[in-house]
């Protein structure tokens, strides 16, 4: 598993018209290819420097994948994450 966390970025509220920031983390499974950290920085700028509706970036995690389907990997990335913000 690739953690790439405390990307900070920043969004305007389409509904407020205000600028919000968020802290990212990012975590895949690699298979015979890694992403370097570049990628993660312009999926999350091109992501968040859209207009966003403050209650979806806010909200605690959005899983997709085998992160949503499996339970031990969820988990896993929850803990590693948890770990690089102390």
């Amino acid at each position: 598993m690739v953690v790439v966390s405390g990307m900070r970025v920043w969004s305007i509220c389409q509904h407020h018209l205000l600028p919000i920031w968020a802290d990212i983390s990012i975590g895949y499974i690699a298979t015979d290819r890694i992403l370097g950290l570049y990628k993660f920085a312009r999926i999350t700028q091109k992501y968040a420097h859209q207009l966003q509706l403050q209650e979806r970036l806010y909200t605690p995690s959005i899983m997709r994948g085998v992160f949503r389907e499996k339970h031990e990997a969820r988990m896993e990335f929850l803990r590693l994450t948890e770990r690089s913000h102390i």
